[in-house]
This record gives structure tokens, sequence and C-alpha cells, in this order.
């Protein structure tokens, strides 16, 4: 048996340093793995904790774009409703106006523009207070709430008839107010005319009929043997035609309002229309203190066709209204002319004075008939004159029917041209009736 030799104790040592180390080591080695370890661990919980996060994120995407879906197809319902609601606003005869609870103006349509002529005129007007007395209103009872009764506004020279009425949600929450606007302006026109041809009508018959009265009073006061009073005779001859005049013109007039009136057909002369109409308002004329001048062009050419009657009626009132309408000491000028600018020959047919003129807010009315409207001297005096208020219209219907028409140019407190055109003929031209 052979024996190992006895390890040098030198050397034991050199091993233990060796075991020592490599035990060092392996610790050094099995603390980076068990650190590894951990780190991956963490890493691994990080990783799935990413993947978590990242998994909600796309579900939370996903319902995002789902909900945004929901959103636009709703914002595209709306849009499309609202789009159907003002064609609807746009569409019907009505005004409408919304506003929001503070009063501001979220929506006009159409036919309130045309109606308004613009907001300033909305403003200015009674209609921008109406809001004001509803602005506490915030509950009603329904989704459109009338709110007080219809009202008159005078707007942009129109009468409106409005109604106010508060806009809600399902559940009575005031919104808005919405303001519904009709033009009632003939409505009203025609009641006012209604009203002053009662009252103008009775006026003009109660001058003549007094005078009748009173001339028949004293003829019958005479002795039976006496003979007639002549001067009572002369009046009662003179009113009687007075009344059987106004019953024709108002027969005309009658006529012309239901569209039936027609007129007597032949080749004409305008001078001596002019004249004769002139001098039938002799007396008025110098009643008025007015002058009167008239000028003739062309004379040999005014020829046309038509009705010398009442071709005749329609000057009469015109240099009537200018007499009346007119100052003392006033002017008026009647002319007449052949133009032939135009492709046509056309006669011009023209009366100035130096009245009252027209105001801005008469004008639109002046050939309406019974209408009458307020003129003014330059200092301010109102005139008043008699009358119907037919003249202007009798003349305008007189000139269409001739195939013409009246043009009009005034200026408040200074005066008015009107001109009438008329188609002039030749004197070869035939006549067709």
């Amino acid at each position: 048996m052979t024996l190992s030799p006895r390890p040098d104790p030198n050397d034991i040592g050199g091993m233990l340093k060796m075991v020592h180390k490599l035990g060092s080591t392996t610790e050094a080695l099995f603390s980076r793995l068990h650190g590894n370890l951990n780190r991956r661990q963490i890493l691994e919980t990080e990783k799935e904790q990413l993947q978590q996060q990242q998994e909600l994120l796309t579900l939370t995407v996903d319902q995002i774009k789902r909900e945004n879906e929901k959103l636009q197809n709703l914002i595209s319902m709306r849009d499309r409703e609202i789009e159907r609601f003002q064609l609807a606003l746009t569409n019907i005869q009505e005004g409408v106006i919304m506003q929001d609870l503070d009063g501001r103006i979220m929506m006009v349509n159409q036919a309130a523009q045309k109606l308004l002529g613009n907001k300033k005129n909305f403003w200015e007007s009674d209609l921008g207070t109406l809001f004001d007395q509803y602005r506490q209103i915030n509950q009603v009872s329904a989704e459109l709430a009338p709110m007080g009764g219809a009202q008159q506004v005078e707007v942009n020279d129109k009468v409106l008839a409005v109604q106010l009425a508060a806009v809600a949600d399902s559940d009575g929450n005031r919104f808005g107010t919405v303001i519904i606007l009709r033009d009632i302006t003939n409505d009203e026109l025609s009641e006012r005319l209604k009203s002053g041809f009662v009252t103008h009508i009775s006026h003009e018959l109660k001058t003549p009929m007094a005078v009748l009265r009173l001339a028949s009073e004293v003829l019958l006061g005479q002795a039976e043997d006496q003979p007639p009073n002549r001067r009572m005779l002369e009046m009662l001859s003179r009113n009687i035609d007075l009344l059987d005049r106004m019953v024709i013109e108002l027969l005309d007039v009658s006529e012309m309002s239901s569209g039936n009136f027609e007129i007597h057909r032949e080749r004409l002369h305008l001078e001596p229309i002019i004249w004769q109409a002139v001098d039938s308002l002799a007396s008025e004329i110098e009643g008025a203190k007015i002058d009167v001048t008239v000028m003739l062009r062309d004379v040999e050419h005014l020829v046309l066709e038509g009705d010398a009657d009442r071709l005749k009626w329609a000057l009469i009132n015109l240099i009537r209204n200018s007499i009346v309408y007119n100052i003392p000491e006033g002017r008026i000028v009647v002319t007449a002319k052949l133009d032939i600018s135009s492709d046509a020959p056309v006669i011009v047919l023209q009366v100035a004075d130096t009245g009252a003129g027209i105001s801005e807010k008469d004008m639109p009315h002046i050939f309406d008939l019974f209408y009458r409207g307020e003129a003014r001297t330059k200092e301010g005096q109102r005139l008043d004159p008699r009358g119907l208020g037919q003249g202007l219209f009798v003349a305008q219907t007189i000139a269409r029917a001739h195939g013409g028409y009246i043009e009009v140019n005034s200026v408040a407190g200074e005066g008015s041209t009107f001109n009438i055109y008329l188609p002039a003929i030749d004197e070869k031209t035939p006549i067709l009736n």
C-alpha cells in the first residue's frame, strides 16, 4: 500500500485560500443570479402591467371611437333637423325671429327680413322691447307656449300682427323665445279706409244736402201767387248736379275697383281735352288764388286712341289734387309733349305744382282707393281738403286703361310732379274697338 505524501502546510493554506476565493466568487455569482432573477421578475411584472394597460387603452380607444360615432350620428341628426327646420321657416309666409334667454337674436327667416328691412328697425320699434316683458319666465307648460295675446306693431312702414311664444324642452325649461310676424298692413289700411270713407262721404253729402234743404224751405215758404225764387232754383240745380256727379263717379270707381272698367276708343287730339279740363276748374282755381299755366309742344302730334271724357276726368283729378294741396299764390304748370326717344312714341302729360308735396310715409299709398294722407306746408300747417281720396286712384286707373301709367316725383313741403305717359298714334293708324 502506497501512502500519499503528507501535504505541505503551505500548500494547504493556498488551497484554503482558493476554496475561500471560490466560495466568494460563487456567492457573488449566485447573488448576481438572484438579482437578475428578481429584476427579471420585476420586468415580467411590469411587462404584464404594461400589457394590461395597453389592453385597457385599446378598449378605451374603441369605446371612444364608438362613443364618437354615436356623437357624430347625433350631430348629423341634429344638423338635418336644424336644416329641415330652417327650410320650413324659410318657406312659411309668416316672419319668424328666435331669441335666446338673454334676448339676443339667434335666427331671422327671409319673411321676417323682408318685413323688418334690417335689424335696426327691429330694435328701434316696439318689437325690441317685447322680450323684456317676459324675461323672468323660466318655466312653461309646453314646448311652445304663447306669451300674452297678439299685438300690433308698426315697423318699416308696415302694420304687423305679433305673437310671442316661449320655446322649452320636454320638461318645460325655457331656452328661448320665438316671435311670429304677419303683415296686416292691407287689412288695417282697408279698415281705416272704410272708416275714413264713411266719414268723408258723410261730409261730402252734408253740404249739398243742407243747401237743398235750405232752398226747399225757402221755396216752400213763398206764397203760391209769388213767382219762384230763381236764385234758389239755381242753387237747387247746382247741388243736384253735384250729387249726380258724385253718384256717377262712385259708380265708375266701383267698376274700376272690381276690374270691370272699360273705355270707349276713338282717335283723339289731346289739346282740346287739356283746355276743357282746365276751364272746368276755373272757379276752383280762382277761389284758391292759384296761378295755372298751360304749355303745349308738338300739338299736332298729341294724338292717341282713347276715351275723351275719361281722359278729361283723369286730368281734372290731377289738377284738382294740385289745387287743394297747394297754398295761396301757388303755381300749377300743365304741359304736354311728344317723346320719341323710345321705339314707340309716347305722349307725356305733366301736372306740376308748388304745393305741400307728399311725405315718404304716404307715398306708397297715394294711388290706393279712398286713401287720404296727411299733407303739411313747408311751415308745418296741415292741409285737410274735402274729398274722398279717390282722385289719384281714378287717374291711374284711366291711364292704365289707355295703355299708359302715371309716375310721381315729390318733395314734402315743396311740391309734386305727376307725369301721365300715354301711347301716341299716327293720324293714319286704324282704331281697333
